[in-house]
C-alpha cells in the first residue's frame, strides 16, 4: 500500500489488484475462552455523537421506547430527512444503560453491513478473554459475538444507529433473554418479519420545546437585544421546528446580535434570493413525511414548511461562519466533507498532507488533475505554498461545529455532518467541484490508509468513507484511470475477514468498469478473473 516515506507509489498502481486471497480458509481457533470475570465490567464499545447543545428531552418518544426496552422488544426509532433526531433519542437510553451498570453497552454504526459485522467483531474482543483481535477473521468473531449475546447472563443494550437497508441486518439481529436492542432508521421495515418490535416515530419540537430550545440557547447570551426573543414562535413556524435548523438559526442571531424577527427577514430574503432548497424533495413538504408521530399519523401541531427556508438557514450559517476569513480552508473544507460519510468522518483524514493541499487559497485544481499525491506537492511548491497547516484546519472545523454544520468531537477525532447540511452543500456542487472534491478525498484516503490495520476503528471508518465515494461518484475514481482506494477497499475487506462483501465490490466495480470502458478492456477483465478466483469457498456473502 504506502511507503514508509509518507508518499507511496501512488502513480504507479495504475492496474487495479483486488484479489480475496486470505478471505477464505477454516476457521481457526479462537484462543481459550477464560471466564468472564476476568473482564472490568461495565464495558463500552463504540463511540456515539455528543448530546446536542442545549439538548431538550423529547418525554413523549423517549417513553415510548423506554417502555418497548422494558418489555423487552425492538424499539425501531424511525426518522426522515426532514425529521431526524432518532439518534438523539436514541443516545438518551444508552446514557441511562450505562449509568445504570448495564453490562454491556454497544453503539453500533450501521450504515452498511461491513460496518455491522466489524463493529460486532470489536464487540467480541472487548467481551470475551482470551478473543483475538487479529484481522482475517472479522465474520467469525461477529456471529461468536451474537451467540454470546444469547447465553449470557450479563445485561446489555445495542443500538444499531443509521440503518439504511433491511439486507444489512440479515442473521445480525441481536438477541438474547438479558438483552435490549435499539435501532434507528429511516426504513422502519428493517425489523424482521415476525419480529416483536415497535415502531417510534421522530417528528419536529413541539411549539413549546422550540420556544424552551431558542430561549435557553439565546437567554444566556450577553449583549443581545433586549426583545431578543421576538418572533421566535414564528421563527420556528418557519423552520418547520426542527432541531437542526433552530440551533443554526439561534447561532446565526446570536453572533449578529439580532433579534429573531430580524432573523426571520434575513431568512426571508435569503431564500428570494437564491434559488435553493433541499435537493429531491417538493418545495413545500411536511418535515415528519408520511405517517410522522408516535400514533402513525401526523400530529396536529406539527407544521408545513418551505425546504427553501430550511436551506437558506444552513446558507446563513455557512455565510456567518466564513465571514472573517472567506479566503480560508472554511468553504472547501465543509464541501469536502459533504462528500464523504456522513456518519462518521476520522479526523486524520481531514488533515493529511493532501486535504491540506487541497484547501490552499485559490480556485482549485480542475477536476482529475490531482489524481496523485506527488502531483499535489509539486503543484502546492509551483505556487510558492506549502500546505494548510493541521491547526488551522482544525480551526476551521471547531469554527463549523460552533454554527452546527458538523459535529466535530476531537476527544474521539471524528466529524460528522447532519442530513440537512449535507443536502445543502451537496446541492450546492456543481459536478466539475464535485469531481474535483471526490478525488480529493480519495487521495486523502490513499494516504492515509495503512499498510497493517491494527486499528479495527479506523479501518471500519476508512471503508465507510471509501464506500461513499465509490457509491456517490464511481465515473469520477474511474477516469482517467483507476484511482487506488478502488483496490484499497477491496483489499480491506478481504483482509479483515469480510470476503462477502470484498466480492460484491469486485462485481460492482466490474459492471462499472465495463460500462466505461468496455467489456474486453484489460482492467474488467482482471476483475472478472479475480471474481472467479474469489467464489471458493469461504468467499460466499458474510
Amino acid at each position: 500500500m504506502n511507503g514508509s516515506d509518507g508518499l507511496g507509489d501512488s502513480e504507479d498502481r495504475r492496474v487495479i489488484d483486488l484479489s480475496l486471497d486470505g478471505a477464505g480458509g477454516e476457521p481457526r481457533p479462537e484462543g481459550p475462552s477464560g471466564e468472564e470475570n476476568l473482564i472490568d465490567w461495565p464495558v463500552r464499545v463504540g463511540d456515539p455523537p455528543r448530546r446536542a447543545e442545549a439538548f431538550q428531552e423529547r418525554p413523549g418518544p423517549q417513553a415510548v421506547i423506554d417502555e418497548a426496552l422494558s418489555r423487552g422488544v425492538v424499539a425501531v426509532v424511525a426518522t426522515s430527512s426532514s425529521a431526524p433526531g432518532g439518534t438523539q433519542l436514541a443516545l438518551g437510553s444508552f446514557e441511562t444503560a450505562c449509568r445504570s451498570g448495564t453490562d454491556l453497552t454497544l453503539w453500533v454504526p450501521a450504515g452498511s453491513r461491513e460496518s455491522v459485522l466489524s463493529t460486532y467483531a470489536l464487540a467480541r474482543t472487548a467481551t470475551t478473554p482470551g478473543a483475538t483481535a487479529a484481522p482475517g477473521r472479522t465474520v467469525e468473531r461477529a456471529r461468536a459475538f451474537l451467540a454470546w449475546l444469547t447465553s449470557t447472563d450479563r445485561t446489555w443494550l445495542v443500538v444499531l444507529d443509521g440503518v439504511v437497508e433491511p439486507d444489512h441486518l440479515r442473521n445480525l439481529w441481536p438477541s438474547g433473554p438479558h438483552g435490549k436492542v435499539i435501532v434507528t432508521t429511516r426504513r422502519p421495515e428493517v425489523a424482521a418479519r415476525g419480529q416483536d418490535h415497535v415502531i417510534v416515530r421522530t417528528g419536529p419540537f413541539e411549539p413549546a420545546e422550540s420556544l424552551s430550545y431558542l430561549s435557553t440557547r439565546l437567554g444566556t447570551v450577553g449583549g443581545l437585544p433586549v426583545g431578543v426573543l421576538d418572533g421566535a414562535c414564528e421563527l420556528a413556524e418557519d423552520l418547520g421546528r426542527l432541531p437542526s435548523a433552530l440551533a443554526q438559526a439561534a447561532t446565526v442571531v446570536a453572533r449578529g446580535r439580532t433579534t429573531c424577527s430580524g432573523y426571520r427577514q434575513l431568512l426571508a430574503q435569503r431564500a428570494r434570493s437564491h434559488d435553493t432548497w433541499m435537493p429531491g424533495a417538493d418545495v413545500r413538504a411536511v418535515p415528519g413525511g408520511p405517517g410522522a408521530g408516535l400514533s402513525g399519523g401526523r400530529p396536529r401541531s406539527e407544521p408545513d414548511v418551505d425546504r427553501r427556508l430550511l436551506a437558506a438557514s444552513c446558507l446563513l450559517a455557512m455565510e456567518r461562519a466564513t465571514e472573517q476569513d472567506p479566503a480560508g480552508p472554511l468553504p472547501r473544507l465543509l464541501r469536502l466533507i459533504a462528500v464523504l460519510d456522513p456518519a462518521g468522518i476520522p479526523e486524520n483524514l481531514l488533515t493529511c498532507v493532501p486535504i491540506r493541499v487541497g484547501l490552499l487559497p485559490g480556485p482549485g485544481p480542475r477536476a482529475g488533475r490531482w489524481s496523485t499525491l506527488k502531483h499535489q506537492l509539486r503543484t502546492a511548491a509551483r505556487i510558492g505554498a506549502h500546505e494548510v497547516s493541521p491547526a488551522a484546519v482544525r480551526q476551521a472545523l471547531w469554527q463549523l461545529h460552533r454554527f452546527h454544520l458538523v459535529d466535530h468531537d476531537p476527544d474521539v477525532g471524528v466529524v460528522r455532518c447532519g442530513a440537512l447540511t449535507r443536502q445543502v452543500v451537496l446541492g450546492l456542487l456543481e459536478t466539475p467541484e464535485r469531481a474535483v472534491l471526490v478525488r480529493l478525498a480519495a487521495d486523502a484516503l490513499d494516504t492515509t490508509w495503512p499498510d497493517n490495520e491494527t486499528d479495527p476503528v479506523l479501518g471500519r471508518m476508512l471503508r465507510s468513507n471509501a464506500s461513499t465515494l465509490i457509491s456517490a461518484d464511481p465515473q469520477t475514481l474511474w477516469l482517467p484511470r483507476p484511482h487506488p482506494v478502488l483496490a484499497l477497499l477491496g483489499r480491506s475487506l478481504a483482509e479483515v475477514g469480510l470476503a462477502g462483501e470484498a466480492a460484491d465490490h469486485l462485481r460492482r466495480l466490474a459492471e462499472v468498469a465495463a460500462e466505461l470502458m468496455g467489456p474486453d478492456h484489460p482492467d474488467v477483465v482482471r476483475i472478472r478473473q479475480e471474481i472467479g478466483e474469489g467464489s471458493a469457498p469461504g468467499a460466499g456473502r458474510s
